[in-house]
């Protein structure tokens, strides 16, 4: 059980990162998204993790009430945040290439909605009806839940194409901002296809074959031997 709470605190933590980092590049990259906006889809993120945060430390054995609670917040808001998040790139996305993404994601979602519909039916039904096997309805909520996450983590590898597009940055006071626009990404609406520079003094998000720190040749003794005799 405490490997399990400690597993679900991570993860929570790293999907707040994720959900963080969405809610920077639609500030940066996503000028028709208001900020109201883009502040209410964050919360929808953010309240999907404390669901699953609050779904993961009481367990069904504990509290069902409490578990199904954070269940149904941390798949509802999640798949929502989902789906508001594909329907901006379908929007914002107009390449052919972009197209294939668009799908793949709506795949995504359509795998998080179908056990979403099955379980608040499954458990609809069960109250009205109350002959449901205990066991059995137990085991179909369980297999459900997996279902419904594995749809999440389907998702969850596409928002590597926007952070791509993020660097960071040491700022001057803790206040500052240390997340930033990419220097060599200046398409806006095709950001899964950045030109390979970084900022000055600023760390990619993801791997590139940049050094850090500065924009450096790829020859890095043609690099020294440049700084040696300017």
């Amino acid at each position: 059980m405490a490997v399990s709470r400690i597993t679900g605190t991570i993860s929570s933590i790293l999907d707040v990162a994720v959900k963080l980092l969405n809610y920077k590049f639609i500030k940066l990259y996503r000028p028709k998204v208001t900020g109201v906006y883009n502040r209410l889809i964050l919360c929808l993120g953010l309240l999907s993790c404390a669901g699953f945060l609050l779904a993961g430390y009481v367990r069904g054995k504990d509290s069902e009430t409490g578990h199904l609670t954070g269940a149904f917040v941390g798949f509802g808001t999640g798949c929502v945040y989902n789906i508001v998040q594909c329907i901006l790139y379908a929007i914002l996305q107009p390449s052919g290439k972009s197209r294939r993404m668009v799908y793949y994601r709506l795949f995504a979602c359509v795998i998080t909605v179908i056990p979403m519909i099955a379980l608040t039916t499954s458990l609809t039904t069960c109250s009205i009806l109350t002959s449901c096997n205990p066991h059995y309805l137990r085991t179909a909520l369980a297999t459900l839940e997996w279902a419904g996450m594995f749809g999440l983590l389907l998702y969850m590898p596409t928002y590597s194409m926007e952070f791509q597009n993020l660097t960071l940055k040491w700022p001057k006071s803790l206040k500052g901002d240390w997340i930033c626009k990419r220097e060599g990404s200046t398409d806006v609406e095709s950001p899964e296809e950045p030109t390979t520079v970084t900022c000055r003094h600023m760390i990619t998000l993801l791997p590139s074959d940049q050094l850090l720190g500065s924009v450096i040749p790829i020859n890095i003794q043609g690099a020294y031997r440049d700084w040696m005799f300017k």
